[in-house]
């Protein structure tokens, strides 16, 4: 399926069947490339993250960046999330996103869109790194960004301050439409995901930039019952306007194997039939870890890369 196509084929799809997804992850954590061989079927959707750091150790990316290429050639959807270190701090590595004192004030991002100071040259030598990462996937393949994700939760620097949350929604819109404005213009196969949080702190919409610059909406949904926080979060998410995806699900975030995926299949089917897309999670979130994986990957309404329209020529297959 062509970039142009992906949007416009999803909402199509809307109330009558979904994608199935899985994340891989950024090391060698479950599942790796080989254990995703051993899903009944291949996901339609192959998700990974962007390391962009200075310290981080990209050791793991060609193996991943070969299986999205591989992915991609065959049909399917690429899924890039960004968990970008906190360019205020000192270390420059993937776990520095998450902040210790979720009540303390958080920097102000406008800080990182002007000027010459050190936080802005670390932003947008990481954006380059992300831009540098679709460079390795085939340029016609339709590639999915989430960037600054979750902003409505507090445990990322780039999250709601706790102090002044309408100052950090009106700094992390401003971001995400800086850093998307560039990715675009250097990646036009890119195609634009704004992601929202549970919504424990803030409204699911927290951070929502508008529908000119957004291809798709979704939200993160960690929950043995399939539960968002709130009863309003789902239609709220539909109310955007955009096709709407789980782009990231898991029993808990800190989930124990053999969740039964059938109770997924059954949310889906029946309160979140309007979605169109599910990307399971990492290591016992993923769909080799839960129990009856296979039964719902198999379901009539789920989508695999096996049932996805393909549609590319064969002179955008070898460039």
């Amino acid at each position: 399926m062509d970039c142009a196509d992906v949007v416009s084929y999803l909402a199509g799809i809307r109330g009558k069947a979904w994608l199935c997804g899985q994340e891989v992850p950024e090391d060698g954590r479950t599942p790796t490339p080989t254990q995703l061989l051993s899903l009944a079927v291949p996901p339609a959707i192959v998700g990974a993250n962007v390391l962009a750091g200075d310290d981080d150790n990209r050791g793991h990316d060609p193996l991943v960046q070969a299986l999205l290429s591989k992915h991609a050639v065959a049909g399917g959807i690429v899924c890039l999330c960004w968990h970008p270190p906190n360019f205020f701090g000192t270390s420059q590595q993937i776990g520095t996103a998450w902040v210790a004192d979720q009540s303390a004030p958080k920097p102000d991002l406008t800080c990182l869109l002007t000027g010459k100071d050190t936080a802005r040259i670390r932003y947008r030598r990481a954006v380059g790194r992300l831009i540098a990462y679709i460079r390795m996937l085939p340029a016609w393949a339709p590639v999915i960004i989430r960037p600054w994700h979750e902003a409505g939760g507090r445990h990322f620097w780039w999250g709601a301050d706790a102090t002044d949350p309408a100052r950090s929604e009106a700094g992390v819109k401003q971001l995400w439409l800086d850093t998307v404005a560039r990715v675009r213009t250097a990646c036009p196969n890119v195609l634009t995901a704004w992601s929202g949080a549970m919504t424990w702190y803030n409204p699911m919409l927290y951070g929502y930039p508008g529908a000119d610059s957004v291809d798709l909406v979704g939200a993160s949904l960690y929950s043995s019952t399939v539960d968002f926080a709130h009863d309003n979060d789902y239609t709220a998410l539909l109310s955007a306007g955009q096709p709407a995806l789980l782009f990231e699900f898991g029993s808990a975030s800190d989930a124990a194997a053999g969740w039964d995926a059938r109770k997924l299949q059954a949310a889906m089917n029946t309160r979140y039939s309007r979605l169109v897309g599910v990307v399971a999670w990492q290591d016992n979130n993923s769909w080799l870890r839960m129990s009856n994986s296979a039964t719902v990957l198999l379901g009539a309404r789920v989508l695999s890369r096996l049932k996805l329209p393909v549609g590319y020529s064969d002179d955008e297959r070898t460039q």
